[in-house]
């Protein structure tokens, strides 16, 4: 009887080879554009030179428990080496090649950039790192990969039983249960009010953002549909009954929920992020239509990468499952048994998380999830949406005594809001580093921004220098029912010769 039931689970939670190639081609790809992304903001993120010296963050927000390769030294030189490495490893996963080596070091290297600086991190950082933990265990290099020129026997069933798939699968199950459990504010639940204060965030919101906005029922509407795909697709996951019907509606709700996303309000890469995690869940019937349809280009792609299968007599074959058998038992039911304990950790971590929770990790083990950073905090828009809504002007005085805003190129110092708040916003690193920066809980940090500002524009204008320079956040807090109020100016921080 166990072992039929075994059978049944094995059978019911199984991931389909292919799909998980597929996540990490995606991956792969996702890491790329990151990487690509964060390097045009390596001096400033990175170095000393930047917004955040090591210094700085070691004495104010830097955990005991964490490790940085990127903070072994401020250069860029030493940062420009750390990311080429990364670059390579990312396009070598892509492929296919040495693939659970450089997944590791991916995931290495992807720990130590978020330890770094942690000001730039969103949430599909956590997302993307704790994907990369469990392709160290997952078999997404046997389809589609450079790696099948070494295997001549591979397994022919495309549907395989993982514990690190059953991992991954409940991580991407976590992200989304637990986000709307987070979620409860009135907002949410109510009034249906919260898409309409994420719009109102002009650091945040879309051209097709800002068309929908001056539709309250319609936003009311988006609210509760966002709320409850975010508590019911992540539940189809896990029917077995209509598997594999419940996990596509699961995977296509998911899907549009991200294109959504992407449309209305600027996340930089989470939407890629979370499409490409889900893809790795299509069942086997759905990759099975998928391959049909696109079988020229992959028989062309197999044939170019793939080696001819080898095959062995029947009792050489019989011989190899023995002794890999014997030699891999042990390993096998070490790496089990700890990824079992980290299915039960981090799922626990979540449980901690909600409000009133009586359970969660013991003290004792928070270390263990510092360190290979399993921690992870789905609070995305929860409790609430955030109210606190504004602009930046980078107040220079020159020598001539004349004011103008480093952020607009020079031009006079303008109070007024401009037309398009995200056009004075290079990436969404840095409009994350905005938001985090007018926190008071980050008031340490901020001098070395305004000091960063201060040389980078005298350093490229030297006939147009500045004295002194005022960070200034003109500060509009989002209020009911499209009532308006005055910004107020709020001075975060001043620095000068």
């Amino acid at each position: 009887m166990f072992y039929k039931w075994l059978e049944y689970i094995q059978k019911q939670f199984s991931l389909d080879l292919r799909a998980l190639a597929l996540l990490r081609i995606g991956i792969g790809c996702t890491l790329i554009a990151d990487i690509c992304i964060r390097s045009g903001s390596i001096l400033a993120h990175y170095t000393n030179e930047g917004v955040l010296p090591i210094d700085a963050m070691k004495s104010w927000c830097w955990n005991q428990y964490y490790f940085s390769f990127h903070a072994f030294s401020g250069n860029l030189s030493w940062q420009l080496v750390l990311f080429s490495i990364a670059f390579i490893a990312a396009v070598c996963i892509s492929l296919g090649y040495k693939t659970r080596l450089f997944t590791f070091i991916s995931w290495l290297l992807l720990i130590s950039l978020q330890n770094r600086n942690s000001l730039v991190v969103q949430g599909g950082d956590d997302l993307l790192r704790l994907i990369l933990f469990w392709g160290l265990f997952l078999p997404w290099n046997q389809r589609y990969s450079l790696d099948k020129l070494k295997h001549t026997l591979l397994p022919q069933n495309n549907s395989c039983f993982h514990i690190a798939g059953l991992g991954y699968l409940l991580l991407i199950f976590s992200v989304y249960f637990f986000s709307a459990l987070l979620k409860d504010s009135t907002e949410w639940k109510t009034d249906g009010t919260a898409l309409y204060y994420a719009l109102s965030l002009d650091q945040l919101a879309l051209p097709f953002g800002k068309l929908i906005y001056p539709h309250p029922q319609l936003l009311k509407t988006l609210t509760y549909t966002v709320y409850y795909t975010e508590l019911i697709a992540p539940c189809l996951l896990l029917v077995p009954v209509f598997n594999p019907f419940s996990r596509s509606l699961a995977i296509m709700a998911i899907i549009f929920l991200h294109i959504g996303i992407s449309l209305t309000i600027y996340v930089g890469l989470f939407f890629m992020i979370g499409i490409v995690t889900a893809i790795g869940l299509i069942p086997t019937p759905v990759m099975d239509k998928i391959e049909k349809r696109l079988a020229p280009v992959l028989h062309f792609i197999s044939d170019f990468i793939s080696a001819p299968q080898q095959n062995d007599p029947e009792s050489s074959h019989v011989k190899k499952i023995i002794l890999s058998v014997k030699t891999n038992f042990y390993f096998s039911l070490v790496q089990n048994s700890f990824l079992a304990f980290i299915i039960a950790f981090s799922l626990l971590w979540c449980i901690g998380a909600l409000p009133g929770s009586h359970y969660g990790v013991s003290q004792n083990f928070r270390p263990l999830a510092h360190v290979l950073r399993l921690d992870q905090n789905w609070s995305m828009f929860a409790p609430t949406v955030l109210k606190d809504d504004g602009w930046y002007i980078y107040e220079g005085l020159t020598n001539d005594s004349t004011s103008i805003d480093i952020n607009r190129k020079g031009k006079p110092v303008d109070y007024a809001k401009p037309a398009c708040v995200l056009s004075y916003i290079d990436n969404d690193r840095w409009r994350k580093f905005g938001e985090n920066y007018m926190f008071l809980q980050n008031t340490p940090v901020r001098i070395y921004f305004c000091k960063y500002l201060f040389k980078k524009w005298n350093r490229e204008h030297p006939e147009k220098k500045i004295k002194t320079l005022n960070i200034i956040y003109m500060k509009e807090t989002t209020q009911p029912n499209y009532k308006t109020v005055v910004p107020q100016k709020e001075i975060l921080c001043s620095c000068s010769h």
